[in-house]
């Protein structure tokens, strides 16, 4: 055999192997659904034509999303809620507070409380009649303070107690108490987590007159009350530690691959929504070879009802 028909017969070698590599053909590719609107739990079923070496898809749910593949997702509060119990002796002369700031410096003295801004928002909680303890204790319901906080600032949260002077008379009891705390956020995502309970909330004891009270924080619960011998004017605050909460950088989303190169051809898929809102649902078909790569986008949207 010839130097030149070795060279020929190695062409058509080549040539048919290139020709079998770029054989490659993805405009059949198609997905379609037998409605563009379905129930929160129900199944939904993705017809799909073609045959995709590989095939992955995205839900367009938060960390699955196409439009997120590339560009970081960065997420930001959207509620902020806290609630609380509280108890108090029987008596009407104290006063509380609760009270938000976002420019107190961190220093637990009391020239250092009464120089920050604090926002009452007292209003929005429920608090405890005057009861007979242990009985009496009261939820303060679960509310949203986000509306308080300033992005990108620390905050705290504090609680404010005063005792008026008595003049005249037997001093009443004047303990007040609460507990159970709960600080919970939601971003616009969706990402929930509890920020706090009442044993990670930090709290410290602020007396505007330093003197031993009987005020304390135990465990469980934090109690604010002078002395049953202390007559003036009694103001203490309990305030809680810092919290921040700036921008939360979640990454890029991520596809989910739900055919290999060696698998089976894929005429269906099926996913289920859990959450009303309309969603752009996304299938990306691949063939992949050692010459070259296709790429074909497919996407649907699809609502998602209660």
């Amino acid at each position: 055999m010839n130097l030149k028909y070795l060279s020929a017969l190695l062409l058509l070698v080549i040539v048919g192997a290139c020709k079998k590599e770029n054989a490659v053909d993805l405009s059949d590719f198609d997905v379609k659904t037998s409605s563009l609107t379905f129930k929160a739990g129900e199944e939904v079923t993705f017809k799909l034509t073609g045959d995709p070496s590989q095939l992955s898809f995205y839900s367009g749910e938060v960390g699955n999303s196409y439009d997120f593949k590339d560009q970081p997702r960065v997420d930001e509060l959207d509620k902020l809620t806290f609630a609380f119990q509280t108890h108090n002796t029987l008596t009407d002369v104290i006063t509380y507070k609760l009270m938000v700031s976002t420019d107190f410096n961190g220093t637990y003295d009391y020239q250092s409380v009464a120089a920050a801004t604090w926002v009452d928002i007292s209003s929005r909680f429920n608090f405890a009649a005057p009861a007979v303890w242990p009985n009496g204790w009261e939820d303060s319901g679960a509310f949203d303070i986000a509306d308080v906080v300033e992005k990108g600032k620390p905050f705290y949260i504090a609680y404010k107690y005063v005792a008026p002077e008595i003049t005249s008379g037997t001093v009443p009891s004047r303990g007040w108490r609460t507990r159970a705390h709960t600080l919970d956020l939601v971003t616009k995502y969706g990402y929930e987590s509890r920020l706090a309970t009442y044993t990670t909330m930090g709290w410290k004891l602020v007396k505007k007159v330093d003197m031993v009270a009987s005020s304390v924080i135990s465990s469980s619960i934090m109690l604010f009350g002078p002395p049953s011998t202390y007559k003036s004017e009694y103001e203490e605050w309990g305030i809680s530690k810092v919290f921040n909460l700036g921008e939360i950088n979640l990454g890029v989303d991520r596809s989910l691959p739900i055919k290999g190169y060696s698998e089976v051809p894929l005429a269906e898929y099926k996913h289920i929504y859990q959450n009303p809102g309309t969603y752009t649902v996304t299938f990306v078909a691949g063939n992949k070879t050692a010459y070259n790569d296709k790429e074909v986008v497919k996407s649907v949207e699809v609502t998602i009802t209660p």
